[in-house]
């Protein structure tokens, strides 16, 4: 008897429950906790409640406490209390911006902020889990496409909240986040999946119990099937020289395009109102705008990846992305930057399914290194976020050039994409030869 058939039958409206129930914890703990903070930075700086210098390490601190959370979080992803860590998490984005939604000290707020930043590292490692494990794999794209689609929502969100009060009362727009969030997290309590998933072990167990398998019986099915990937693995393998060289070349790519990325995500709201004049709504407008195109790259840069291959669109998404950030530097209008946030919005977020999706094809007989990769290439991403983060706010308070700081931004995501063409040419080079 096969494990599934032992299994409930998938049920495909207790899926979508689900699956909104972890859209809204993506939302909240990524889209608000992560995203909202960017939008209200000149807010913040204008209406005298800090500093430049202080703002952006508020906006530091909350990257560096998602990247704590994400790692303190990563070996519990197996718990049974999944949902419940899900839930707190939510929760503590919710007091956090309403225990901030006053000009009170600078500790105060760099505390709260980096505990909202922890609970995004949370919520990104655990809500597509929870929901993915009640869900059929034939539907995984679907469900996993819901759930992630919360991070580009709360980017729209929280430009849609910034346009429509900042300019009005900076305390009712922290409110408002805070209102916002504390609704989703009622109206998704009660629907995220109420039994935690069994593990690999206890789906082992089960199997055992129900069929009568004797325990050495398993263990040479498994040193079987593992002998034989270990000699697939070595007979498709063309060369040992191009396998670690991909991979290597991904994490430098990815580190170099998440530098790149921590300009636009820190500081191009910031930009568009000290550094082109506009308003701070028009900036809240292009910061929905590129939440939109959040949304629409994660989904077309995908479908274009599964037809033209991801490798390619990654490469591509580096350099296309390098370009929009080196186009700011013109003396452009608003309806231009309008296009330009909405690319970068694509090039920025369409690159993580391709990255996701490249490393799984080189790891396409070993589930535990392709996790091992991922978890690799997400360390690198976040420290390169990080660095960049503090790079450019330290260049920005020292200088006060936002030319310098677009064109180094472009610099390092069209080095990336160089990494990429170069190692393309040498891995096709060393196959042919």
């Amino acid at each position: 008897m096969s494990v599934s058939r032992l299994l409930p039958a998938p049920d495909l409206r207790r899926e979508l429950s689900a699956a909104f129930a972890g859209y809204c914890g993506m939302l909240v703990t990524m889209g608000v906790a992560r995203f909202a903070f960017t939008p209200l930075i000149p807010a913040l700086i204008a209406e005298g409640w800090f500093v430049s210098a202080e703002t952006f390490l508020i906006g530091v601190a909350i990257v560096i406490g998602y990247f704590i959370g994400a790692i303190f979080i990563t070996r519990r992803a197996g718990t049974p209390h999944a949902v419940a860590w899900v839930r707190g998490a939510m929760l503590v984005v919710t007091v956090a911006f309403f225990l901030c939604a006053r000009p009170l000290p600078f500790v105060w707020f760099i505390a709260w902020m980096a505990l909202a930043g922890a609970a995004s590292g949370v919520g990104l490692i655990l809500s597509a889990q929870v929901v993915l494990a009640v869900a059929a794999k034939a539907r995984h794209g679907l469900i996993g496409g819901i759930v992630i689609a919360g991070i580009g929502s709360g980017i729209i969100v929280s430009g849609i909240i910034v346009s429509l009060f900042a300019e009005q009362s900076l305390s009712q727009t922290w409110y408002c986040f805070a209102g916002f969030s504390a609704v989703l997290t009622l109206i998704s309590w009660r629907l995220w999946p109420r039994s935690a998933p069994l593990d690999k072990a206890g789906l082992e167990n089960t199997e055992l119990k129900n069929t009568g398998v004797e325990n050495t019986e398993l263990k040479n099915t498994k040193l079987e099937k593992k002998s034989q990937i270990t000699t697939e693995q070595l007979r498709r393998t063309p060369e040992p020289f191009l396998l670690p060289l991909s991979v290597y070349a991904t994490y430098l790519s990815y580190g170099l395009g998440s530098f790149s990325i921590a300009f636009p995500q820190l500081l191009f709201p910031d930009f568009i109102v000290r550094g082109k004049g506009f308003s701070l709504s028009d900036a809240g407008d292009l910061w929905l705008i590129t939440g939109i195109g959040a949304v629409t790259g994660s989904l077309l840069i995908g479908a274009l990846g599964d037809r033209f291959g991801m490798v390619r669109c990654y490469r591509y998404c580096l350099l296309l992305f390098g370009l929009a950030v080196l186009a700011l530097i013109l003396p452009l209008g608003l309806g231009a930057l309008m296009v330009l946030s909405l690319l970068m919005g694509i090039f920025n977020f369409g690159q993580v399914p391709m990255i996701v999706g490249r490393l799984r094809r080189i790891f396409a007989d070993d589930e535990a290194a392709a996790r091992r990769a991922w978890g690799i290439a997400s360390l690198t991403f976040a420290l390169g976020q990080v660095s960049g983060m503090l790079l450019f706010a330290l260049l920005l308070e020292a200088t006060n050039n936002y030319t310098l700081l677009c064109c180094l931004a472009a610099s390092l995501s069209l080095t990336g994409a160089m990494v990429e063409f170069i190692v393309r040419r040498v891995v096709s080079h060393r196959a042919l030869h």
